[in-house]
């Protein structure tokens, strides 16, 4: 599971060849 850190509370997550994108202030 590799995490990059895009800024401002953004996170791509790569785990299994999925890339998930998170943002605690998107949802």
């Amino acid at each position: 599971m590799k995490v990059k850190f895009l800024g401002q509370n953004c996170f791509l997550f790569s785990y299994k060849g999925k890339n998930i994108l998170t943002d605690p202030f998107y949802n």
